[in-house]
């Protein structure tokens, strides 16, 4: 028996119809949160720990962590775009003036010495640290 042409119509277009998919999604709100500023734009940093948001004034770094603002880096121009540019860099730029300024960002972490052996003064600037395992 050979197919007749309906048949063969219905074959072409069951195989060339899109098939049509539906996926779902889950989702989980990580932060939602309100600052005091107007908020031009923002970036994270490859880790997902911080959230640098440019404001008319600052760049305001917000902890996932700690869900708050840990850090303000002022701004003297009025930039509309931010990006990071690596790790600790971000590049701040303004569509209007094209001007563009670069910003290094290094995290100073608090240590607490109360109880610890310390040569020097314990009101340094910068103390050196060492973390040892004499195993």
């Amino acid at each position: 028996m050979t197919p007749k042409p309906i048949q063969w119509m219905l074959l072409l277009l069951v195989v060339l119809l899109p098939v049509s998919v539906h996926a779902a999604f889950e989702h989980e709100n990580i932060l939602d949160t309100t600052v005091d500023a107007s908020i031009r734009d923002v970036v994270t940093d490859p880790e997902g720990k911080l959230v640098y948001l440019l404001t008319p004034d600052a760049v305001l770094l917000f902890s996932t962590k700690e869900q708050s603002v840990v850090g303000k880096i002022p701004v003297s121009q009025s930039y509309d775009r931010i990006t990071l540019f690596d790790k600790n860099r971000l590049v701040l730029t303004d569509g209007k003036s094209s001007r563009i300024r670069i910003v290094q960002v290094n995290r100073i972490y608090d240590i607490d010495l109360e109880g610890r052996t310390v040569k020097g003064s314990r009101d340094a600037k910068a103390s050196l640290v060492v973390f040892d395992d004499y195993q």
